[in-house]
Formats: C-alpha cells, sequence, structure tokens
C-alpha cells in the first residue's frame, strides 16, 4: 500500500522513471516492492540491512512492543485521546528497539557496567527511591523511550510494525533493474544471511545484483552511521 501511494504521487508529479530506489529496514523493503511492483520505472534499488521477509525472531521482537501498548491501561483498543496516549507502552516499545539498533560489543563499549547518579522521574522503575545509581544504559534506554513518544504515536507503531512482520518478497520479476545489498556483520536486527537472500532472488530474475557484507561492530544503527565503506559500494554501484 505504501509504495502504492508512492507510485501514484509520482505519476501525478509526472516522474515515471526512478534512477535510483533505496532504504534502510522497513525502507528497504519498500525498494524491494517498487522492483516487483513496478520494475519498468526502476533503474536501480539499494537495499540496506534490510530483508526480503522477517523472520520469527523479527516479529517476537515487534510482538513484544505491541504487546507493551495493548498492556497499556490507556490503550482503550486504540480509541485513546490525542492527549491521554499509551506512552508508557510506546516507550516500552521504543526502549526494546533500541536493544536491537546496536550490538552487544557497542553497548558494552558505550555504557559497559558505568553508574550514574540521577533523580529518578515519577512513573519510572525505582520511583519508590528519591535518588539512586542506576546503570547508564538505564538512563539511555529511559531516555529513548520518552524522547520517542513526542514524536510518535501509539497507532502508528502497531500499524507499521504489522506491516514490515506481514511483508514477504518472495520473488522478483525479470527485468533491466540493477540491484545493491548492503549489510553490515554485527546487526542483530537485520543479520547480513537476509541481505544475501535479497541478493539471491535478484539473480534469479537473472538481474545484475552485488551484495556487499560490511565489517562493522556498530549492529543495525550501522546503515545510518558508516559514511564510507557503504559509501564507497553505493558510490560504485550509481557509477557502474
Amino acid at each position: 500500500d505504501m509504495v502504492e501511494v508512492q507510485s501514484r504521487l509520482l505519476s501525478i508529479l509526472g516522474v515515471e522513471r526512478l534512477a535510483l530506489v533505496c532504504g534502510g529496514s522497513m525502507g528497504g523493503m519498500q525498494a524491494l516492492e517498487w522492483a516487483r511492483r513496478l520494475p519498468s520505472r526502476v533503474a536501480r534499488v539499494w537495499a540496506t540491512a534490510s530483508s526480503p521477509r522477517h523472520s520469527a525472531m523479527q516479529i517476537g521482537f515487534n510482538e513484544v512492543g505491541r504487546q507493551a501498548i495493548f498492556r497499556d491501561p490507556r490503550w482503550l483498543g486504540g480509541d485513546y485521546a490525542p492527549d491521554a496516549a499509551p506512552v508508557d507502552g510506546l516507550a516500552v516499545a521504543r526502549m526494546l528497539g533500541h536493544l536491537t539498533y546496536l550490538s552487544e560489543p557497542a553497548f558494552e563499549a558505550k555504557f559497559g557496567r558505568r553508574l550514574q547518579t540521577t533523580d529518578v522521574q515519577v512513573g519510572d522503575p525505582g520511583a519508590a527511591f528519591a535518588r539512586r545509581d542506576i546503570f547508564q544504559v538505564e538512563n539511555y534506554l529511559a531516555h529513548q523511550g520518552r524522547k520517542f513518544t513526542e514524536r510518535f504515536d501509539a497507532r502508528t507503531f502497531v500499524v507499521v510494525s504489522n506491516a514490515i512482520d506481514t511483508y514477504d518478497c518472495a520473488g522478483l520479476p525479470p527485468s533491466d533493474t540493477k540491484y545493491l545489498f548492503t549489510s553490515f556483520t554485527s546487526d542483530l536486527l537485520y543479520p547480513s544471511y537476509q541481505s544475501k537472500l535479497g541478493h539471491e532472488l535478484a539473480l534469479a530474475a537473472g538481474c545484475e545484483s552485488t551484495w556487499v557484507d560490511i565489517d562493522s561492530p556498530l549492529g543495525h544503527d550501522a546503515f545510518l552511521l558508516d559514511d564510507v565503506v557503504q559509501a564507497e559500494a553505493v558510490t560504485s554501484f550509481l557509477n557502474s
């Protein structure tokens, strides 16, 4: 549905063929769907840290996030007022997400077991204590959860996570579309083998495809941070 809306908008704007469709995570799925649904309109596809379909574990991560929202008393079956949203459940869902965005070495390097003293806010774990020493990683996750609720809606989280869980690109059509798949060796959320699977689907369709597996300790977030190896692969791909 997302790609259908995008294609209709571009048709209205008079853009009939795209030089490149690209994205990471869900964006990579949309890029693949562009090539699957509308191959004549796509010259190149670049999918990074993504997958043609979710595994049981990826679906499980999303389901735990959804359940955190559903079990928030303010969820009310999704029929809540904007000023009374289930922000506690949404915050927990985001905290779980952040655990999957970094690798274990990245968490160790960033936080280790370092402590910090903080004022505990009402509603936070440990609120029975006026002050306490907490692990830095606890504070990081709590901060990311709170920040997310200021710019995202719980119903949107449910709809989007269901969309990526149910998406399944079982095959790609023969076309002159060229593909680039990039992945990262420490990515827990979208392991390298899933990018390889997309690469194999493109080859099976008789398309030109390249898969670059990048050695990085940064986990899933590497696709947002690597401006060297990934950039070189994309530059080469666009110049080919």
